[in-house]
């Protein structure tokens, strides 16, 4: 195996959903296990996702 290194790439999905689902987002963004996520437009959380989210540049969505 050597000097190989594991590798693991997390994904938030659902932003937007609801409340607690941005909110665990948000946390785990800011805990560094995730660095990107998925927006779901039509769901009635979309707003307060936007403007929970809106200072996170580092945030890919």
């Amino acid at each position: 195996m050597g000097n190989e290194r594991i590798r693991l790439i997390t994904r938030g999905d659902d932003c937007g959903s609801s409340k607690s689902a941005n909110r665990g987002i948000l946390e785990a963004y800011k805990e560094g296990i995730l660095k990107n996520t998925s927006v779901m437009a039509v769901c009635p959380a979309l707003e307060d996702a936007a403007e929970l989210l809106a200072g996170e540049r580092e945030l890919c969505f």
